[in-house]
């Protein structure tokens, strides 16, 4: 029953996410290699939705296949942000309507020389037609890094960090005054290009505030671009991490403040007293719980989280849209969600990810090339042979990326008894199995819930970790990392 409560969950959010397709722009990807050279048709691009600005936490979306002159074609796309990943890399992306040419945009997805420097999550270049905002952007960014670059020793001199005579100082001064302004006459060029209160003209404004801290403006001029009446939605407003990061900038240490400064506010974040926040920020209850879900990254983010515990159950745009993140990553973080997914057994077989069987369940994640999996796991095979635990069962989990590496892991079986299941490079597979690195252990309780995600590595006292486990008494699962 849990299991078919949890999968009808989440394909509600999904519908939230992706709300019934009733689109408003058609996206082309045009999928090359740095040289230019269209992808092999037939390869597959997953997308995850962005649910928010803040948590930035996605949903699983739909699969893009390509075809053989590179090309795939994606209609009826929600304004959004959106990850697209083929492993190790990934591609961000924006999609917005009221920047389309006649309801569809056509973007670049290049797949970099470089060498990645993690599993997953790499970062990998998007282009944009010359004339939409996103190029607009770019441009920005370039304009500002080289502008923080030429003037970092003029910044130190004027704040007096390094040495220097008066007429230095008084130089480097002049220097960030004509800066500051060539960057109000950037401003008055680009601010036209954006479409206002749009996702993109609040990327650039957050790219603005950020050249303006670095430039130490006191008072960015940013503040000169805030118009009265955005007509967009909480819900609007919260998609856009532009927006969202915008907010935080506005009021950044609000806390701080003359009127906040004396009055017992960690008292009041921590036990869910709104009417007296509310009554000495003049905020809505909106803002509240937006300042509380942001103050999770701040100092006082032990009382941010007790204000969530108190008041998860509030009615407000916010509110919602936040326990909607929580549930998203809480529910891909447990057994029950592998039920969604399918793997392949040795016999080329499929069978749905679950198979908990009423037993504690050790799964040892591997991928053919790596020295340490191949290490782990013949220590795994010895105390798993000589020593087996009552109610433990032991299986071997494969995230190759290719079915010609998958045989390899195959050949390295000494017994057919072994247990494996193969996963493949699926990013939401990744998401599930909470993969930081190889190889991992994932511990299952039971009941299905994960007991742990990054349990010791067999070389590093599993089986003691295991045996500890599943003794009577040891109910709750654990936290490691």
């Amino acid at each position: 029953m849990r299991s078919r409560f949890r999968r009808s969950w989440w394909i509600g959010c999904l519908a939230l996410i992706f709300p019934g397709f009733n689109a408003q722009t058609d996206v082309v990807f045009h999928w090359v290699h740095a040289d230019g050279e269209p992808v092999e048709g037939g390869e597959v691009l997953r997308v995850g939705a962005w649910i928010d600005g803040v948590s930035r936490q996605a949903i699983q979306g739909p699969e893009l296949l390509v075809d053989d002159e590179g090309l795939i074609r994606w209609p009826a796309v929600e304004d959004g942000v959106y990850t697209l990943e083929w492993l190790p890399w990934a591609w961000t992306i924006l999609v917005e309507a009221s920047c389309s040419q006649q309801g569809r945009d056509t973007i670049e997805l290049v797949i970099p020389i470089r060498k990645t420097r993690s599993l997953r999550g790499n970062e990998a270049p998007v282009k944009y037609r010359e004339d939409h905002p996103a190029s607009t952007l770019a441009s920005f960014n370039d304009f500002a890094q080289s502008m923080l670059d030429t003037l970092n020793v003029d910044q130190l001199l004027a704040l007096g960090a390094v040495g220097g005579g008066g007429p230095e100082v008084e130089e480097a001064k002049r220097r960030l005054a004509l800066a500051t302004s060539r960057l109000d006459l950037r401003v008055e060029e680009d601010q036209h290009r954006f479409v206002a209160f749009s996702m993109w003209e609040d990327l650039w404004k957050e790219a603005l505030v950020e050249l303006q801290l670095g430039l130490g403006i006191s008072a960015p001029v940013a503040g000169k671009l805030q118009r009265e009446g955005d007509p967009r939605d909480w819900t609007e407003r919260l998609k856009s991490p532009g927006w969202c990061s915008g907010w935080r900038w506005e009021r950044e240490r609000w806390w701080d403040s003359e009127n906040m400064r004396t009055l017992p506010w960690r008292h009041w974040v921590s036990t869910g007293q709104s009417d007296s926040l509310l009554a000495h920020t003049s905020w809505s209850l909106e803002e509240l719980h937006l300042a509380m879900w942001l103050g999770v990254e701040e100092s006082w983010s032990t009382e941010a989280l007790q204000w969530w515990n108190v008041r998860w159950r509030d009615q407000c745009v916010v509110a919602e849209m936040r326990r909607i993140s929580d549930q998203a990553a809480s529910y891909l973080l447990t057994g029950q969600s592998w039920a969604d997914k399918f793997w392949m057994t040795p016999s080329r077989t499929l069978e749905p990810g679950w198979s908990g069987q009423g037993q504690w369940m050790v799964w040892l994640v591997v991928k053919e090339g790596s020295a340490s999996s191949l290490r782990e796991w013949s220590t795994w095979r010895d105390f798993t042979a000589k020593e087996p635990l009552p109610g433990v069962e032991w299986g071997i989990l494969s995230v190759d990326a290719t079915e010609e590496e998958w045989n390899q892991t195959l050949s390295h079986r000494t017994s057919t008894k072994e247990l494996l299941r193969w996963v493949g490079r699926d990013p939401s597979w990744w998401d599930r199995l909470d993969i930081l690195g190889l190889p991992q252990v994932i511990l299952i309780r039971p009941d299905g819930t994960v007991d742990s995600h990054h349990a010791p590595l067999p070389s590093e006292g599993l089986r003691t970790h295991v045996k500890f486990r599943t003794s009577a008494g040891n109910s709750g699962p654990t936290r490691m990392r």
